[in-house]
């Protein structure tokens, strides 16, 4: 009888154990959730306030900056252009000193 009781007490340890077992994982994952929830919210929150604290004249600098790049792009083509007509007149500068020099 004491034994069948023992039995019972040491099977009831174990349910109650894979029940708070159970209910600590649910804890932790829900734990992990709204760690996760908060980071994001003061993430974004801190984004938000370093865009609000960034000077205007630095606004102006990045646009300024932008508008120079495309500037730049645009001129490439043209520079590319030139050295390829530089090129050519070359080319052609040698043949005609090749004519002169076989005449």
């Amino acid at each position: 009888e004491l034994r069948q009781e023992l039995e019972n007490v040491t099977s009831e340890q174990k349910q109650e154990r894979n029940e708070l077992s159970q209910l600590v994982e649910r804890h932790y994952s829900n734990l992990n959730t709204s760690i996760d929830k908060r980071c994001k919210e003061i993430q974004a929150s801190l984004t938000a306030t370093a865009v609000k604290s960034i000077p205007e004249s630095l606004r102006e600098l990045a646009q300024q900056n932008r508008v120079m790049k495309r500037e730049l792009l645009l001129h490439k083509d043209s520079i590319h252009e030139t050295e390829q007509e530089i090129k050519k007149v070359k080319e052609e500068i040698n043949k005609l000193q090749q004519k002169g020099k076989s005449r």
